[in-house]
């Protein structure tokens, strides 16, 4: 946040300030003392006419215009044309006491003098209004007309006196409360809101800001005003909003921001989300309403809205007076609105023309203080608007529901304070004079409270740090909760709560896990809520295609901006009142049969094409997975009015494997039918507009419910909806997948994964890591990677796979690394054979699948080293990562699988022999196999006789077979974790058998 100086700087340039100190009109400027701007020739200094100096301000009616030539008063018959005014002096020109009235310019040549980049427009000669409107370009409207008809631009000719030069001292403090975004939040959470304590708070913050009394350094106390004013969106689909539209005009909404005394409330989208002529008794809900503004909106059309703009209900600006001062506010409305909301014959106008033409009207009747709401949807938007402006002295920006605050702001928990937000923001207007910016996060949380200086002239001088920051509406313990408003509550929270309680009372379904809607999630990524929404549309659709033959939907989706809950659900209960939450508007289900796959990529670029900006048409999808790349061109419509189609969209695939997008080119094939909801069928949030619609009698709420109800028996799990999504949407390449999730060190991977290869056939593939480690593999097709063996550096448990090419990283790929071993062995006994096991160890310690490993048995021979047996193992370790086979006999430990077979309790022989590990299948196996190390993971050979063979093939050469004396009755194989790690049979120590439980070890 800029310093104080530094606005004065911008807003105040030094040359002016400079000048009023030594006419003696400013002896000091909040403690600046009165010195020369550094640079500048002592000698003029003072002087406000240097040329190229910065911080035209162009705002005020008394100022002079950016193409306005130097006023040359009291230097009438000097001759400045080729002069350089920045070596004028000045000194015995005494400004202050001079009357401009009596100065002829008739013979000043100034037509030559290029003052166009002096700016001079600081220079404050006058105060007086404007009556001339016809004059916009003249600082002083009113003066009589120019001798010289050659001189059209000179700023003060013969104008009025001017009683004195402006001094840059506050006299006029201005608060606004602010609130936006409410969206018919009106019942409190546990924590924060609610309308009835937002109104306390609101009444409260009035009040202390009408007792304000700054005392100025003359020793006056100045004059303080108040305005309170609303950013848009007051209502919303939904439970809440629900019981107004049942219960009729007054609807509960208006009763209560009734009390909250707004002054003047800009328009936002969703208060057209009902059509006209809800928003029309909206209005008419007040009973002595507020002006309503919308600066580029045309109502002609629409007869409701007419009505309310022809008795002055609706208007593109209002001018109020407080503290005596006339403060002018212009709204203007997001120009999106024909693809967010319903407007009927609403038309909607470009903002920068609306806001130009208002600030022109303000100031040709004299107001000189003026605010803008913009409901833009994004504060990124108005910082990028500001730039573009002139004559705005404060900007409120809604639709966005973002935070801005300061370090010594008081927030609820989990909101966070961004040091790069604060509150206001500055940034600098067209005129490189900064402007304040300011919102909050609506829905009743929070109210901004914004406290500006401004001088006599109408200047904006300073804002109060210490006083202008988000108030919030605590409604839970904390010692600044709010009482509410006892008129609220009554009129408008009871009978909502009464309402929205028996919704809530029925519940319907339970999840398993957090369903995500927080409304920044739904609009930028994959969320389980975002999937179960899109699920539901495809199976109402499908069932209703069912019932009368099609057509059937291959694909749905809905936009992020219709889920609305804000919130995460669960794990617990999911009440009728959550599927309003969810899905609050009355959009029905649709089907758009045969899209073709050309219009199918449009669709998908223009669901990424403002994810930046949390846009609401941000995609969740059913029955397809896609990739884009958040960096590539977005669908736009450029300067020339022609459509950009975008490249952000890289690759589109139906779930049964079919592709619609690869490499971002569009793979020829059918067209395919879509569901989604009739509010982007048609056209809404940028989507085309198709003709050809079938209609589904389901709302999107209902065919959630009826989802959840039937489709799903009233249970959403973790294994169709787990949190974080499925991998649906991403925002790079996909690995589709790997042929098993869990993988053991000296294992490989079949990975698939696309593109893999380029236009010409080479591999594309740089490099595969696993938990950070590189890993050997080979391309084996544009879609299939093979990885392995499995490094053995590789970490242990859950760990993400990145597949990267040249053209960039694959989204990681999550697959279980195990260090699968034989940990203990009981491999023969005297007679009986009733208790040999073998028992593996994964070395994570959690429960993890050994399917597709299998066990193979050995016999050493000197003369045919071969397997006599091998079966797959079936089952998952125990929390200890532990996995014990063995026979139906009274182990002390029961088997997490049992030998296969007849011969259960003789399954491993006597003599020298081999027990391995294989990734694979029994069938791979059969009797009579030749020794084998391809695909082995782990190995034990054992016996009172070395075969080299064995262990030479098995675990390589150099080691040794474990020597053990000849059927021990009471020793097993015993794995000690000291050693040299993998395929290393010198870990194994003789000991009592433990199976089922942890080693101990010497």
């Amino acid at each position: 946040m800029r310093s104080r100086e530094q606005r004065l700087t911008k807003s105040t340039p030094w040359r002016l300030i400079a000048l009023g100190c030594w006419l003696g009109a400013v002896p000091v400027i909040d403690g600046c003392e009165c010195e020369p701007e550094p640079g500048t020739d002592a000698a003029v200094a003072d002087s406000a006419t240097a040329p190229d100096a910065g911080g035209t301000d162009t705002r005020r009616p008394d100022s002079a215009r950016p193409d306005t030539h130097l006023p040359d008063t009291n230097v009438a018959d000097s001759h400045v044309a080729d002069s350089h005014v920045a070596d004028t002096h000045v000194a015995d020109t005494h400004v202050a006491d001079t009357h401009v009235a009596d100065t002829h310019v008739a013979d000043t040549h100034v037509a030559d003098t290029h003052v166009a980049d002096t700016h001079v427009a600081d220079t404050h000669v006058g105060d007086s209004a404007q009556p001339d409107a016809s004059q916009p370009d003249s600082a002083v409207a009113d003066s009589a007309p120019q001798p010289d008809a050659s001189q059209p631009d000179s700023a003060v000719a013969d104008s009025a006196p001017q009683p004195d030069a402006w001094t840059p001292t506050p006299v006029f403090w201005l608060t606004t409360l602010i609130v936006n975004d409410q969206e018919s939040a009106l019942l409190p959470t546990s924590t924060y809101g609610g309308v009835a304590r937002a109104t306390t708070v609101m009444k409260d913050l009035q009040a202390a800001a009408a007792a304000y009394q700054p005392v100025l350094e003359t020793g006056e106390v100045a004059t303080v005003g108040t305005l309170t004013l609303g950013g848009g969106d007051y209502t919303l689909g939904g439970s809440q909003f629900q019981a107004s539209l049942d219960h009729g005009v007054p609807y509960y909404d208006a009763l209560a921001m009734e009390e909250m005394n707004f002054d003047a409330l800009g328009l936002g989208n969703h208060d057209f989300d009902y059509g006209p002529s809800i928003l029309a008794n909206f209005i008419d809900s007040f009973t002595a309403p507020p002006p309503f503004l919308a600066a580029n909106l045309d109502f002609t059309n629409e007869a409701a809205l007419a009505a309310l703009v022809a008795a002055s209900g609706i208007v593109k600006h209002t001018v109020l007076t407080t503290g005596g001062e006339q403060v002018g506010v212009i709204a203007t409305v997001t120009e999106d609105l024909p693809v967010l909301t319903t407007l009927g014959e609403v038309t909607v106008g470009a903002i920068l023309d609306a806001i130009n033409s208002e600030v022109t009207e303000l100031e040709g009747a004299g107001v000189n203080k003026i605010i803008l709401i913009s409901h833009n949807q994004a504060l990124l938007r108005d910082l990028e608007l500001v730039p573009q402006l002139s004559g705005i002295d404060i900007v409120f920006s809604a639709g966005g529901h973002e935070l801005l605050a300061n370090d010594a702001t008081v927030l609820f928990p989990g909101d966070v304070s961004d040091p790069s937000r604060h509150f206001p923001m500055w940034v600098d207007d067209a005129d490189s004079v900064p402007v304040p910016i300011i919102t909050t996060n609506g829905s009743y949380k929070y109210i901004g409270r914004l406290v500006a200086k401004f001088d006599a002239s109408g200047r904006l001088l300073d804002i109060d740090d210490a006083l202008s920051d988000p108030v919030r509406v605590v409604a839970g313990s904390d010692p600044d909760v709010a009482t509410p408003d006892a008129v609220v509550d009554a009129n408008a929270v009871v009978p909502v709560q009464t309402y929205t309680a028996g919704l809530a009372s029925n519940i319907i379904a339970f999840t398993e896990v957090a369903l995500d809607g927080v409304r920044n999630n739904v609009r930028t990524l994959e969320t389980n809520e975002g999937n179960l929404i899109a699920d539901a549309m495809w199976w109402v659709a499908d069932s209703y295609s069912t019932q009368h033959g099609g057509p059937y939907p291959d694909v749905a989706f809905v936009n992020g901006g219709g889920i609305r809950n804000n919130n995460v659900i669960g794990p617990g209960d999911i009440s009728e009142g959550d599927t309003y939450a969810m899905l609050p508007y009355t959009n029905f289900v649709a089907i758009v049969p045969g899209v073709t796959r050309e219009d199918f990529k449009e669709i998908l670029e223009n669901a990424v094409s403002r994810v930046e900006y949390f846009d609401g048409r941000f995609a969740q999808i059913s029955g397809f997975w896609f990739a884009f790349d958040p960096n590539g061109t977005p669908r736009h419509i450029d300067a020339s009015d022609t459509l950009v189609h975008g490249d952000r969209v890289l690759w589109a695939e139906l779930d049964d494997g079919t592709p619609l997008v690869q490499g971002g080119a569009v793979v020829t094939g059918a067209p395919l039918n879509l569901a989604t909801i009739n509010f982007i069928s048609g056209g809404g949030d940028g989507y085309p507009a198709f003709d050809t619609v079938v209609p589904v009698p389901w709302t999107y709420r209902q065919a959630l419910a009826d989802y959840l109800t039937i489709a799903l028996a009233g249970t959403v799990t973790g294994g169709y909806y787990p949190e974080g999504g499925e991998g649906r949407i991403f925002r790079s390449l996909r690995v589709r997948g790997v042929d098993y999730p869990v993988i053991a060190h000296g294992a490989m991977l079949q990975v698939s994964a696309a593109p893999l290869l380029d236009s010409g056939g080479s591999p594309i593939v740089t490099e595969v890591t696993i938990g950070g480690v590189a890993q050997p593999y080979t391309v084996q097709s544009d879609v299939m990677v093979a990885v392995g063996p499995i490094d053995d550096t590789t970490p242990v448990g859950a760990q993400d796979m990145v597949v990267t090419t040249s053209a960039g990283a694959f989204a990681p790929y999550s697959v279980t690394v195990i260090h699968l071993v034989i940990n203990e062995l009981d491999y023969d006994m005297t007679s009986t054979d009733t208790e040999e096991f073998i028992e593996l160890a994964t070395g994570v310690n959690a429960a993890v699948s050994l399917k597709n490993y299998v066990i193979v048995l050995w016999n050493g021979s000197a003369a045919n080293d071969a397997a006599y047996d091998a079966f797959e193992l079936t089952g998952s370790t125990d929390a200890d990562g532990l996995y014990l086979i063995g026979p139906t006999s009274t182990l002390a430990h029961t088997p997490d699988q049992f030998f296969p077979g007849p011969s259960m309790t003789n399954r491993i022989q006597n003599g020298t022999d081999a027990i391995g590990i294989y990734r694979g299948h029994a069938d791979q196996f059969p009797g009579g196999t030749a020794l084998t190390n391809y695909n082995l993971i782990d190995a034990v050979v054992y016996g009172t006789a070395a075969d080299n063979v064995l262990t030479q093939t098995l675990l390589g050469t150099g080691l040794e077979s474990v020597i053990v004396a000849e059927n021990p009755i009471t020793n097993s194989l015993l794995r000690c974790p000291a050693g040299s790690g993998r395929l290393d049979g010198r870990n194994y120590i003789n000991a009592a058998p433990s199976p089922g439980v942890a080693n101990t070890c010497p």
